[in-house]
């Protein structure tokens, strides 16, 4: 989403509010696109958008506390993990069948065994992962937009300090965010790093989601080819986080392949099946080949995304910190929403002396 740039001098309070129920907006339409039968491009925009919510919720969270119940992140939460699996089990078939015209007549076998095997999978994921995953989000939903149109603040007329701005607020967000990064970032030393680089994906992507949302409106600061290049970096890793993942599940494959054949060739000769004809036609049908050549393809994969990502971002968190600044720097200007004319909002009387600090109900 974008947002108008007179929302960058409001307070923080309200306007992470305005963006919050904004984005439970666009995840609600997409949620309202998935249907009975969880087609794969409206599932993967419903993720996104729930990532979205779930990072701009836990960025803003010491202002939106009183508004997002740990209820209502539980059950968000619950739904990012319920329809993660269908969706990975998506990106794996896709793969698998890009690679199928390389593959042999005998590699097809294995190539045909783990697609069925993963189809059923996502079957069952669609069925109770994908369903109980909406249903918290429906729940969650309700609540957030309720809550996060009201909130409490407390005015002090002796405090001549002005409430604390949206953009103030975001900068240093920013610069937070930029520091994980390049932490992470430090710690990715090779390709067999994947919970670090897990991570490090992890915060680029919070990152990214924090940016998106000014991004137009700090264009002369590059924030628009910086939240492009974070984009870049979150799938070069994407990419290599997946490889580890699928070659664990073929590992798994192979060792099921593995006794179901045996298990079969004990039966067969127990029940009275030459030896020699019963390890025939268990070659016939071995998966092995095909889950062999797929794993070999599986590590090119990985190795390349290894070499783009050691080429273009390891080792490269301090430049990416540097542009976060300059970014959060052109936030802190006064000039930052130039389009927008100075307001006034004159107070009529002061309250007399020991007059108690009042609580406002404010709605965003």
């Amino acid at each position: 989403m974008k947002i108008v740039a007179e929302l960058l001098e409001q307070p923080v309070e309200r306007a992470a509010r305005v963006v919050a129920l904004a984005l439970l907006d666009d995840a609600e339409k997409t949620r309202g696109k998935l249907g009975d039968a969880w087609d794969p491009k409206a599932l993967h925009d419903f993720r996104i958008a729930v990532r979205r919510l779930r990072s701009w919720l836990r960025a803003f969270r010491p202002w939106l506390e009183e508004s997002v119940s740990k209820k209502a992140r539980r059950r968000l939460r619950k739904t990012a993990r319920l329809t993660g699996e269908s969706r990975d089990a998506e990106v794996h078939l896709k793969w698998l069948h890009e690679q199928r015209r390389e593959l042999s007549a005998r590699q097809r076998i294995g190539f045909a065994w783990l697609v069925d095997r993963i189809e059923h999978r996502r079957t069952e994921a669609d069925r109770v992962g994908v369903a109980g995953g909406v249903r918290a989000f429906d729940r969650a939903r309700r609540s957030l937009a309720r809550a996060l149109r009201e909130y409490r603040t407390r005015v002090d007329v002796d405090d001549a300090n002005a409430p604390e701005t949206f953009r103030t607020a975001l900068a240093v967000l920013l610069r937070d965010h930029a520091a994980v990064l390049e932490r992470r970032l430090g710690k990715v030393r090779d390709f067999d790093d994947d919970e670090r680089v897990h991570a490090a994906r992890m915060a680029a992507k919070r990152l990214r989601y924090l940016l998106e949302p000014v991004a137009e409106h700090m264009e002369r600061a590059g924030a628009a080819s910086l939240v492009e290049d974070l984009s870049s970096l979150q799938d070069t890793f994407g990419d290599w986080h997946d490889v580890h993942v699928f070659a664990s599940a073929i590992v798994k494959a192979s060792e099921k392949a593995a006794a179901e054949s045996a298990h079969r060739l004990s039966e067969a000769v127990v029940e009275g099946e030459p030896p020699s004809d019963a390890v025939r036609a268990e070659r016939d049908r071995d998966v092995t080949r095909g889950l062999l050549a797929l794993a070999g393809r599986l590590h090119e994969r990985g190795q390349r995304a290894f070499a783009d990502a050691e080429h273009r971002w390891i080792g490269e968190g301090d430049t990416l910190v540097a542009r976060v600044e300059a970014v959060a720097a052109k936030l802190e200007e006064r000039d930052v929403a130039s389009d927008v004319g100075e307001r006034s909002y004159p107070l009529r009387a002061l309250p007399a002396d020991g007059e108690p600090r009042r609580e406002l109900h404010v709605a965003p």
